[in-house]
């Protein structure tokens, strides 16, 4: 299984309180929508060679994410 990735800091810059903030509401709506949303500007920017060799996936559209047998986990950083 991929473990699928998202940003806000690209939108946000980096203050700590803001970008955390902005997470858990991310979150939050990412589970009451059943959807992973896109990371921001993915499309546009240059892809990460390195990502290619992993097990992260950097989305760059919108995702379905129902749940399943097993529960639904996610993290801020």
């Amino acid at each position: 299984l991929p473990l699928r990735l998202g940003s806000l800091k690209a939108q946000l810059g980096h203050s700590i309180t803001a970008s955390a903030a902005a997470g858990v509401v991310k979150l939050l709506g990412a589970f009451e929508h059943d959807t992973l949303p896109a990371a921001p500007r993915v499309a546009l920017d240059a892809p990460i060679s390195e990502l290619a060799k992993t097990q992260f996936v950097l989305e760059s559209v919108h995702v379905a994410w129902t749940p399943r047998e097993r529960p639904r986990r996610a993290g801020i950083d």
